[in-house]
């Protein structure tokens, strides 16, 4: 982490497969952007009202996913690899995907994210989640 070096990034890199940035006619949906994309300190500064409910995963809860709502374009602030600032708008998948990583640089993680209802409904496996995490913990 940044702040193990003295250091105040906020670091989100990003790389989509290519199919998943597509319309149905086969053109890029954000054909400004280039994988991996490097988000220096990224500020989302609009997003769309226009919003989409889509299934969501998360690498830190395996088998685990959830119908996330979330905008489906975003206009981002940040800082390239190079440090200069930039501004793009994303839409769809990799609009979600910014959104995501930045909830996870903002202290927010995908089950938190789930209606109250998908949590009772998943109660049994968080908990399972979570003793296997203590477990592992008091391992190291």
């Amino acid at each position: 982490a940044a702040q193990q070096v003295g250091r105040t990034e906020a670091v989100v890199v990003i790389d989509i497969p290519s199919s998943y940035d597509v319309d149905e006619a086969g053109s890029r949906i954000n054909p400004q952007v280039s994988m991996p994309v490097i988000l220096i300190n990224p500020e989302i500064t609009e997003a769309s009202k226009t919003t989409a409910t889509l299934e969501e995963g998360c690498l830190s809860f395996p088998d685990l996913s959830a119908p996330i709502s979330r905008a489906e374009e975003i206009t981002l602030k940040y800082l390239d690899i190079q440090g200069q600032p930039q501004n793009i708008r994303v839409k769809q998948f990799l609009a979600r995907a910014v959104q995501h990583e930045l909830d996870h640089l903002n202290g927010v993680l995908l089950v938190d994210r789930m209606s109250p209802l998908k949590k009772i409904a998943m109660a049994g496996q968080l908990k399972r989640m979570k003793k296997s995490t203590q477990e592992q913990l008091a391992e190291e």
